[in-house]
């Protein structure tokens, strides 16, 4: 049965992960500046907006139109959703789940599925789990860093992870949305212990989609930011 604990910490985790898509953003730009940067991460932004767009489908909102290949990245034209409250924050925040998705279908693809989000739900602890989410993404490295393969993903993971996190517009469109689910999530989970068992597989669902999309992240991280550093020093 999930407790008000718990789906704080998702909120929690999911900031984080915003958090460290916007750091690995700003590493990368450094690191790649110019249309260089914009060459490396098109499968991101593309990711990024078609996430938008399936976003929109799913909250009844029509696409007017998609541009990926913008000189400031790409955006998605659409008419209001349909779904009440929520609407906004799915179109808004789909990137995250899109690019999370896509990672982990990436590493069916080579192979690599030893990525396990589920010690994130294990943990009872936040600072033990997000240890445990290195020490994870440690043992990804170690496990793989001599396959071709890994170098391929690793590609991937950069481009990806740089363009998940959501824009200043998509924030503002979702903020109010997360807000009010935080409240009202808040009061349901704590006055009815049948929504509260209801909520438990809905919980282990995004806490797995949560710890993934966070091993990824600090995947990046660490492989960025000795490269980050380097660059400081010789420019």
């Amino acid at each position: 049965m999930m407790t008000v604990y718990e789906y704080l910490l998702l909120f929690l985790w999911f900031f984080i992960m915003i958090l460290l898509s916007n750091l690995i953003d700003r590493m990368f730009v450094r690191i790649l500046p110019g249309i260089g940067y914009r060459i490396f991460i098109a499968p991101g932004i593309i990711i990024h907006e078609v996430s938008h767009a399936i976003g929109c489908i799913l909250t009844g909102a029509k696409v007017l139109e998609i541009k990926v290949f913008q000189r400031e990245g790409g955006y998605v034209k659409h008419t209001p959703p349909r779904v009440p409250l929520i609407g906004k924050p799915i179109i808004s925040l789909a990137p995250i789940f899109g690019g999370v998705i896509i990672l982990y279908l990436l590493t069916v693809v080579f192979g690599m599925r030893n990525v396990d989000g589920a010690i994130w739900a294990g943990s009872s602890s936040t600072i033990t789990g997000f240890v445990k989410l290195f020490e994870a993404a440690f043992d990804f490295i170690g496990a793989r860093w001599t396959s071709v393969f890994f170098w391929i993903f690793i590609y991937f993971l950069i481009a990806i992870t740089t363009t998940m996190a959501p824009s200043h517009t998509d924030m503002k469109h979702a903020v109010f949305g997360l807000g009010v689910l935080l409240v009202i999530g808040s009061a349901l989970i704590a006055g009815f212990d049948a929504i509260a068992r209801a909520m438990d597989p809905v919980g282990d669902t995004f806490a797995m989609i949560f710890g993934i999309g966070i091993i990824f992240e600090i995947l990046a991280v660490i492989i960025l930011t000795p490269i980050y550093f380097i660059k400081r020093v010789v420019t």
